[in-house]
């Protein structure tokens, strides 16, 4: 519960659009690790910078 209320109230106040789910494991220790885990990585590829002359994209870089 506090998990989820964590994540909204993350993502009301960052104005984040966040979909999160934790697909399998029996261990709720766990599952949360991977949701942080996962958003982590997602939150440092959308906030990563480039170069001048590039273009991110989610299948790398355009130049």
């Amino acid at each position: 519960r506090l998990i989820r209320h964590l994540l909204g109230s993350m993502a009301l106040n960052a104005g984040l659009t966040l979909h999160a789910m934790a697909l399998r494991g029996s261990d709720d220790h766990h599952k949360a690790e991977s949701l942080f885990k996962s958003l982590g990585v997602s939150l440092h590829m959308a906030t990563r910078t480039w170069g001048p002359a590039t273009i991110p994209s989610s299948k790398g870089v355009l130049e």
